[in-house]
């Protein structure tokens, strides 16, 4: 076993080609050997003769390789070290190859797609716990902002089951840390989440609330966060553009998905930006630090002529490349999806709701975190792009959402001046009326 060890990147990589062989009887002995190996290799590393720091980053070059058999083989590594590691040192390496683990979620390849499921399934309770180990630097750090920085260019992804899962990720990393940093009245009154939602996370015996006065007709509730919790609001500003992307994605669960078969994406995106909401809401005097992300992706959805989901053309799903060959032998595709130049109606009514949980962004970071000193000029960094978009003659219940968070952002405080609109207004009228009106 020591032998093992000390040569263990050279026997990976006998055992790699190994366990792509033609012949059926090497390969038998190639799992014999990886059976093997797995064993040696997770019982030096929770024995500690082994580092995990050392073999865990090799295996995200693997994971991005196109050969099927290295995926399928660092696969099974992976959710070895997942299940079987003392203290799941795998977590703080998790961002450096969870972006290729969902692109395996789409792979051609069942039995790669299955592995890849099994893995994200293996790992993600972890993520909701709330322990020692997340408080613990000497022992491991789980880069929240990361990783969920992965999640929202997944998101990104043709295939809209991907984008599920990657969505479900993120509703329940936000749901977890969120509601535990940030608990409501009947939360703290019930002792519990009272929502009948089934997670792995423990309230945190330590934590304590004062409710007092904030000033503002209501309450202030202060918490003892964890660096868990902190660590996800600090990558908050990440999740909001992931949000926005997914809560207009209402593609229907196909009858073969076995994951999630009665959620979509939308659902699980209003599931996060519900709780996300509500923890602004509850204490958004933390959300402070935070303010300039959150203005940066508002200003990207609302500037944009098609919001974020603009960037990327609709997706369509491949047919047979049998169906999709051509005369002269080119248009040979593996099927699985991809990105069209159509869908324009598709596009169209992700945009609009893209657009209205924007615009409800804009009020409530106004209302609850937004320094009364600052509101006048927070309002007028959304102001002119509200009315600007209004220039395209968008469908009526956006024109009707934007005047209500205009007439909401120009009111001033007590004692502020009042931020002009009424040029602007006009500019657009006139602009709307007459095309062709110089600049």
């Amino acid at each position: 076993p020591s032998l093992a060890v000390q040569h263990f990147f050279i026997l990976f990589e006998i055992l790699r080609s190994l366990y792509a062989d033609v012949d059926l009887d090497v390969r038998s002995g190639a799992e014999l050997l990886d059976k093997k190996l797995k064993e040696v290799i997770v019982g030096a590393i929770n024995s500690g003769s082994f580092s995990a720091d050392a073999c865990v980053p090799v295996f995200a070059r693997f994971v991005y390789m196109r050969n099927k058999a290295t995926k399928q083989l660092t696969l099974t590594w992976l959710k070895e070290f997942s299940e079987k590691l003392i203290g799941a040192p795998i977590l703080q390496f998790l961002h450096l190859f969870l972006g290729g683990i969902f692109a395996m979620v789409a792979d051609p390849n069942a039995a790669i797609r299955q592995l890849a499921l099994e893995f994200l399934q293996s790992v993600l309770p972890k993520l909701l716990v709330n322990n020692e180990d997340f408080e613990d630097g000497q022992q491991m750090k789980v880069d929240f902002d990361k990783i969920l920085q992965s999640l929202v260019l997944t998101m990104e992804h043709p295939d809209p089951f991907v984008r599920k899962v990657a969505m479900y990720w993120m509703s329940r990393i936000v749901q977890a840390h969120m509601s535990s940093a940030f608990p409501s009245s009947s939360e703290l009154s019930h002792g519990g989440r009272g929502d009948g939602h089934d997670t792995s996370m423990e309230a945190d015996s330590r934590g304590s609330v004062s409710i007092s006065s904030d000033g503002r007709g209501g309450r202030a509730m202060s918490h003892s966060t964890t660096a868990a919790s902190v660590s996800v609001r600090n990558a908050l500003p990440h999740v909001l553009p992931g949000i926005l992307l997914s809560i207009g994605d209402t593609h229907q669960p196909r009858a073969k998905d076995t994951f999630l078969p009665d959620q979509t994406t939308h659902f699980l995106a209003e599931q996060a930006n519900t709780c996300l909401q509500d923890a602004v809401r509850r204490d958004g005097q933390a959300f402070i630090p935070h303010l300039g992300g959150f203005i940066v992706a508002l200003r990207e959805e609302l500037d944009s002529p098609g919001g974020l989901i603009a960037r990327n053309p609709p997706s369509l799903e491949r047919r047979p490349y049998r169906m999709d060959v051509k005369a002269d032998g080119s248009g040979i595709e593996s099927t699985g999806w991809y990105r069209a130049s159509d869908g324009v109606e598709e596009r169209d009514n992700a945009l609009i709701l893209s657009r209205l949980c924007a615009l409800q962004w804009v009020v409530v970071l106004y209302e609850h975190v937004v320094p009364d000193s600052l509101k006048e000029r927070y309002a007028s960094e959304f102001i002119d792009c509200i009315i600007y978009q209004l220039v395209d003659q968008p469908p009526g219940i956006i024109i009707v959402k934007s005047f209500e968070v205009l007439a909401k952002i120009s009111n001033p405080a007590e004692g502020e001046k009042s931020y002009s609109i009424l040029s602007a207004k006009s500019f657009v009228v006139e602009n709307t009326a007459s095309p062709d009106a110089p600049n």
